[in-house]
């Protein structure tokens, strides 16, 4: 079998490679999604071209994504109609550039809790890609990175662990709680009706499970603490009460005793006043 041509190797300018590192399975559906909304997001930004998964390696899961004028022309294959000369290479490598630097730009925003990324309404070019890694990240429990080759040879990397993930989540949720908090209508209800209004935003058993799949692991403690102090930001600790709740019941004793112990080690803060 000839040799895959330089055109299309992983320190190319011409393509993106998204890694996920770790022992345990990911389910077709999550990178099937995963897949989609790359696609979606490049096909925006590149304005109607299409991306293409050129190959994937075994062990952690590496894949090379590239233009699809490029993976044509990188396969020998009879040119397809739109791939007319070299300037059609030229147009693919500079989309993908493009695209790499908007899903990063994502990716770093979401870390603050921002950007778009998790939050409510139509989203913008590399927001979907973005949210779409952090959610690999953490229904997998692998960590992802993405890599790219600028023109000028420097290679540009970005990893996020699930831990980082789950707390990047958790700030957009209860952004979205907090400015939902302090509309006039929900001023002039009830302490209780406010719990009931902002625990679905904050998603507590999804939460919970989360813990739970990262228990064990060496960055738990600093996790559990991260959501923690970023819902008494938003005011909303009486969701760890719920998160706890919900982990006794399913056995997981130590977790609940750490979020609780968290909680009250923190500072006084008023919860729906």
């Amino acid at each position: 079998m000839p040799e895959t041509p330089e055109i299309l190797d992983e320190n190319s300018t011409a393509v993106l490679v998204i890694t996920l590192y770790g022992n345990g399975p990911i389910s077709a559906a999550q990178l099937g999604k995963l897949f989609t909304s790359l696609s979606r997001d490049y096909k925006q930004i590149a304005r109607g071209r299409m991306l293409v998964v050129s190959s994937i390696r075994a062990g952690s899961i590496v894949t090379i994504l590239t233009d699809s004028a490029t993976a044509a022309v990188n396969a020998a294959a009879v040119a397809a109609p739109h791939v007319k000369d070299a300037a059609e290479i030229v147009k693919g490598t500079w989309s993908i550039a493009k695209f790499a630097d908007k899903v990063a730009s994502a990716l770093g925003r979401a870390r603050e809790g921002g950007g778009g990324v998790f939050e409510r309404g139509q989203k913008r070019a590399g927001q979907r890609s973005a949210e779409a890694l952090y959610e690999a990240a953490i229904n997998s429990g692998h960590e992802v990175e993405i890599k790219h080759t600028m023109p000028d040879g420097e290679v540009f990397k970005m990893r996020v662990t699930p831990s980082e993930a789950i707390v990047a989540r958790e700030r957009a949720r209860a952004k979205i709680a907090q400015i939902e908090g302090g509309s006039p209508v929900f001023q002039q209800i009830t302490a209780a009706q406010k719990h009931r209004l902002l625990l679905p935003s904050l998603r507590t058993k999804a939460l919970a499970d989360a813990f739970v799949q990262m228990d064990g692991r060496r960055e738990i403690d600093a996790l559990i603490a991260a959501v923690v102090d970023t819902l008494g930001e938003a005011g909303a600790e009486q969701a760890l009460e719920t998160i706890a709740l919900t982990l006794e019941s399913g056995g997981h004793y130590a977790l609940a005793a750490t979020i609780r112990g968290q909680r009250d080690d923190g500072p006084d803060r008023d919860v729906f006043a």
